[in-house]
């Protein structure tokens, strides 16, 4: 059956016009010559010493890119962009209020899809209908749908909508894609949060801010620590500290992400030290010494 979540935990930010593809590569990750009509990605934005200040999914439709990030970072990062446009022709609006973002989870999605007379664009690619709706296709069962609130109505179905963007975020967090939040701003290295490993950061393209440090650490090969899912029976806060049995005062990775299941277990991906996951080290969590598990991921992260 298909599920459908609102999420309003995302913004959107247009940034459009003539130069927006060239001012866009002086400030992000990614490189925007492979964000086609139908191809979206992953992409962060760093600040000059290569930490992210965000991160999300960009996409293109005609002279406008689309980028959703965590809403309560959507009005810094947007007075933060426009700062450095100069004599760039583009345009830099948070879209936010304008549109709807739903996700919609099914394991049988392409037929939902089309009940719901949407596309089912391939796996990583979109679509953007005639009526301005956007389609991404997140995974083989997922994909995210955005909407002007006059559109968004007739792709509905009320009875099965949930609000808090639960399985969503499980779902996110399960599929190895950290989000930057406010509180994690200004703390990691885009490696660190494995935006390389999910194809966000673009290698061969020119300069862009914190572009120094991101290919330094590429190049070098030194990422020292790496984000990796993990699984615990008790409750796991955002922030919390992992340690190793052996020696708790010594904190070897950071709590980023949340969720948990209809069984009240939870999933979470944590930023650790590289060296802990080799040794196979047991964690636990300093707060609470809860015992944690590690969990695969659908890529591979640390090679033993």
């Amino acid at each position: 059956m298909l599920k459908q979540e609102i999420l309003n935990h995302y913004g959107l930010l247009r940034i459009s016009g003539m130069d927006a593809e060239k001012f866009l590569q002086g400030q992000l990750t990614q490189d925007l010559s492979l964000v086609t009509e139908n191809r979206f990605y992953w992409t962060g934005y760093c600040t000059p010493k290569g930490r992210l200040l965000a991160n999300g999914l960009i996409w293109r439709n005609k002279d406008s890119f689309f980028w959703q990030l965590r809403q309560e970072l959507i009005d810094s990062l947007a007075k933060r962009l426009k700062m450095y446009v100069l004599r760039d022709k583009a345009t830099i609006d948070n879209i936010s209020a304008d549109y709807q973002q739903i996700g919609l989870l099914s394991e049988t999605l392409n037929q939902d899809l089309e009940q719901l007379h949407l596309p089912y664009p391939p796996l990583k690619e979109s679509r953007v209908l005639d009526n301005d709706t956007h389609v991404l296709r997140i995974s083989n069962n997922r994909a995210l749908m955005i909407a002007k609130a006059q559109s968004i109505e007739s792709y509905l179905n009320h009875p099965h909508i949930n609000t808090a963007s639960s399985l969503w975020s499980l779902a996110q967090i399960q599929d190895g894609y950290p989000e930057i939040t406010l509180s994690e701003q200004d703390q990691w290295i885009p490696q660190m949060v494995n935006l390389d490993l999910i194809h966000g950061i673009g290698f061969k393209k020119g300069c862009y801010t914190g572009q120094e440090i991101v290919a330094r650490t590429h190049y070098l090969g030194q990422v020292k620590r790496r984000t990796c899912l993990f699984q615990c029976d008790d409750i796991i806060k955002e922030g919390d500290h992992l340690v190793s049995e052996e020696d708790q005062e010594t904190t070897v990775g950071h709590v980023v992400n949340v969720a948990h299941n209809s069984n009240n277990q939870f999933f979470f991906l944590a930023v650790v030290q590289t060296e802990a996951i080799r040794q196979q080290r047991k964690l636990v969590i300093a707060r609470s010494h809860s015992q944690v598990t590690l969990a695969n991921l659908p890529y591979t992260v640390v090679a033993s």
